[in-house]
């Protein structure tokens, strides 16, 4: 069952300005004034245009009875798009005292993986024994929860290595956040699937590195691992889970051929969304110049505003790409929006940052700290004066995502 194409044109514009409005009751119901709640609602908008450089993403995907539009954003209408929303008014209203609550944590669960990829930024923790009980990361989720996390997305190691309790979590948690897996795909079968959606699972994200499946086996470490991705994305989408797929974007891999084939392959798969994110000098890639040339992140730019925007890409996955908002206007991360926490329960600004904040079991108010430092560790990804001045992408198709033929 290949799922609908994303939803387009009218349909996308009857749904968004029903999202508008939603926003606009919510304003409301701060403000108890129109006008003000007009304001707010604009200034939501500035912030939006702002992230996307003026290219917000034209199109929508519905899943069972709610419509999506990011990776970062739980589906509409939920308890947790609500949270979300709250958040997001809570930043322009300040009158909350705590008016920036977490929006997206990636947990990481287990050590345990089966694959020994190129570019792993976990590669030093891979395997060891799991540390953290039960109990303990059920502590650690509630803590979560407790602080307004909207999504929470299952990691590792491969988090299917702990599958009975990445289930029992997910099902025992409390109503307003959205769940989802980041897998290799490697032990999804159809009955895991189905628990998984049982247990309240919002979607599965697969990494997939390559369209060619002996690339992607070699950077993934093991001949099966092309097989194991493809047939997740298969088995998840036939159970109705929301599908993406994840890139790691790499000097060799970066090229129009490369990115034109992945993304019809996407398409093909009937994935929702591809993740683009940028190989970073850590894990095993520690030591090691993996900095993408200006030519590169030129094409990884114009292929994200144009796939979102243009209407000759309007079948093709949404795509999410964190590196084209955190060069313009600053990092989610450092516990703002965004936060890791490894399968030891450390405490960290993102995945990609070995700036350690603390424990979530042993400093109760680990979770709790916001870091203003993520770019000591993170300096690629702060306000770049050469990327403030790159060109504004060209609407009308000339952009370098015209390779897409």
């Amino acid at each position: 069952m290949i799922p609908s194409p994303p939803i387009t044109g009218v349909y996308a514009r009857i749904v968004r300005i029903s999202i508008k409005l939603y926003v606009l009751a919510l304003a409301f119901l701060r403000c108890r004034s129109m006008s003000g709640s007009f304001r707010v609602l604009h200034s939501l908008k500035k912030m939006r245009l702002q992230a996307a450089a003026d290219n917000p993403i034209s199109k929508l995907h519905r899943a069972g009875r709610r419509y999506y539009w990011s990776l970062i954003a739980p589906g509409w209408p939920s308890l947790a798009c609500r949270r979300f929303l709250d958040s997001e008014l809570n930043r322009v209203l300040q009158t909350h005292e705590r008016s920036h609550r977490l929006r997206v944590v990636v947990f990481g669960i287990t050590t345990v993986c089966p694959l020994n990829c190129e570019h792993c930024y976990a590669g030093n923790l891979l395997n060891n024994a799991d540390t953290l009980s039960f109990q303990q990361l059920r502590e650690i989720l509630g803590a979560l929860q407790d602080r307004g996390v909207s999504i929470v997305q299952w990691s590792g190691g491969e988090p299917l290595c702990r599958f009975d309790d990445m289930i029992q979590l997910t099902r025992q948690a409390r109503e307003g956040t959205d769940f989802w897996v980041l897998t290799s795909g490697a032990g999804l079968t159809d009955s895991k699937a189905k628990a998984l959606k049982k247990a309240g699972m919002t979607g599965v994200n697969v990494s997939l590195d390559h369209w060619n499946p002996e690339k992607h086996n070699s950077f993934r470490g093991t001949p099966q691992a092309y097989t194991w991705a493809t047939q997740a994305i298969e088995i998840a989408r036939e159970n109705g889970l929301v599908v993406a797929i994840t890139l790691c974007a790499t000097r060799d891999f970066v090229n129009e051929d490369n990115m034109r084939l992945y993304f019809q392959l996407a398409q093909d798969m009937g994935v929702r969304f591809v993740q683009i994110l940028e190989a970073r000098a850590i894990g095993h890639f520690a030591g090691r110049d993996v900095t993408l040339t200006r030519n590169q992140y030129d094409l990884l730019d114009d292929t994200f505003a144009s796939m979102n925007s243009q209407k000759r890409w309007r079948n093709m996955p949404i795509v999410t790409y964190h590196g084209y908002h955190q060069r313009r206007i600053g990092c989610f991360g450092s516990g703002d929006r965004f936060m890791y926490i490894d399968p030891y329960g450390d405490v960290y600004p993102c995945p990609f940052s070995e700036m350690r904040i603390g424990n979530a079991i042993i400093d109760k108010d680990a979770i709790n700290t916001l870091s203003s430092n993520c770019d000591r560790t993170c300096d690629r990804y702060v306000l770049s004066s050469h990327l403030n001045e790159s060109r504004r992408m060209d609407r009308s198709g000339s952009s370098a995502a015209s390779y897409l033929k």
